[in-house]
């Protein structure tokens, strides 16, 4: 072999083996480096876009918890899920079940019935019938086919005065249960006949709507009413207002209501303005 041969040698030996090394650095160290830190990346990407969903969770549950604040015991002021007591032998879970919802059907109209006749609305006109919760309303699901929560729908109609309503709708909000009025309609009541003749003046046809949750992870109780609660359900609205001033001048019939001062004496315009200087 000739000088140059063996040049020409060492140099393809030396190509060979400069390459070979380039490719095993690129097999065996750069690919897998890379592909290390694709994989890093995209589980950084991942642990962001999951620590955004929780910090908008966080804050859409801020904002509920904000509106309404009894969301806080849930798990007390919802209708209870099951009874506390035992299952009986003999008796499946479903037959359980639907026999602790038709109770609770039973429990809670009387519980509405009552409401509706303190308020003062006439008796011969209450009406209270469970109904078909609205279908367009997508009830979510726990792991598996549990629902999340179920709701029992109620539609009541009776007649009164815009009084009556107000101290329906202030009586419901403060009962510690989780339910809500779905749909309310006040139709002036005027030149309608009831079994006692006329109708009031400025008496209002009421149909309402409500809906009170099942929530599946609720703690059982036998009653409807909760018994025991670390603090009163906080309301909307101060408890101290005075609703009942709605009535003074009803936007539904144009009554207004009429006060003790009403019949009192009233100054002239003129001795008014003379009195005040």
């Amino acid at each position: 072999m000739t000088q140059r041969e063996k040049v020409l040698a060492g140099s393809l030996l030396g190509c060979m083996v400069l390459f070979g090394g380039a490719a095993c650095a690129y097999l065996f160290v750069y690919e897998p480096v890379m592909e290390a830190k694709a994989r890093r990346d995209t589980a950084e990407d991942e642990l962001q876009k999951k620590q955004k969903e929780r910090d908008d969770e966080a804050r859409a549950s801020a904002e509920v918890l904000k509106m309404n604040p009894r969301l806080n015991q849930w798990e007390k002021i919802s209708l209870p899920p099951r009874p506390a007591a035992a299952r009986p032998k003999g008796v499946s879970p479903e037959e359980q079940k639907q026999k602790h919802v038709t109770d609770l059907k039973v429990e809670y109209e009387q519980f509405l019935s009552d409401l509706v006749q303190a308020a003062g609305f006439e008796k011969e006109t209450i009406s209270i019938a469970p109904k078909a919760a609205d279908r367009r309303i997508t009830e979510p699901t726990l792991k598996g086919k549990e629902k999340l929560y179920e709701r029992l729908a109620f539609g009541v109609s009776a007649r009164g005065t815009l009084n009556s309503v107000t101290k329906l709708l202030r009586e419901l909000h403060k009962a510690p249960l989780l339910h809500q009025v779905r749909g309310l309609t006040l139709t002036s009541a005027a030149g309608k006949t009831s079994q006692k003749g006329k109708v009031k003046e400025g008496a209002l046809d009421m149909q309402m709507t409500l809906e009170a949750l099942i929530v599946a992870n609720a703690d059982p109780r036998d009653s409807l009413m909760p018994s025991k609660l670390a603090y009163t359900p906080k309301v909307l609205a101060d408890s101290n207002r005075d609703y009942d001033v709605l009535s003074r001048r009803n936007m539904f019939t144009g009554v207004p209501y009429k006060s003790q001062d009403d019949d009192r004496p009233r100054e002239s315009a003129a001795t008014s303005c003379g009195s005040s200087s």
